[in-house]
């Protein structure tokens, strides 16, 4: 299997978890994500890889991940989603390489939408909050 169709797994196979998430229960998308996200990272992550871009995706979700917690609206998100833009754009050497074409426009919109997401629901947490 190539880069771009185990990125494309990967990435679908998180949604996939995304929607799960947003409504628990429904347990066919979490399955499939979570079957479809380990097989994508399982033949992405085989042989060769930059150490750089792999300490930019780790930065991108850790920064997604603060963006939950902490995060100056968006700012923490919008870092993160560029730095898994660089990361999987740059994730192997030469002609093995997930194609530019494929991999920027799949992952800003993956990390803008969880960004927004994770913006979203800090905004539910305070108003939830309030109401209490």
């Amino acid at each position: 299997m190539g880069p771009d169709a185990a990125f494309a797994l990967l990435i679908s196979g998180l949604l996939a978890l995304y929607c799960e998430l947003l409504r628990p229960g429904l347990i066919v998308p979490g399955v499939l994500g979570a079957a479809t996200a380990s097989a994508g990272a399982c033949f992405l992550f085989r042989g060769p890889f930059h150490l750089y871009a792999l300490a930019l995706l780790a930065a991108g979700a850790l920064l997604l991940l603060a963006e939950v917690f902490l995060g100056p609206y968006l700012l923490l998100g919008a870092l993160g989603a560029a730095s898994l833009t660089l990361g999987f754009a740059f994730l192997f050497p030469g002609p093995r390489r997930i194609s530019p074409a494929l991999a920027i426009p799949v992952s800003a919109l993956f990390g803008t939408l969880t960004a927004l997401l994770a913006s979203l629901a800090k905004r539910a947490r305070r108003v939830k909050r309030r109401l209490l």
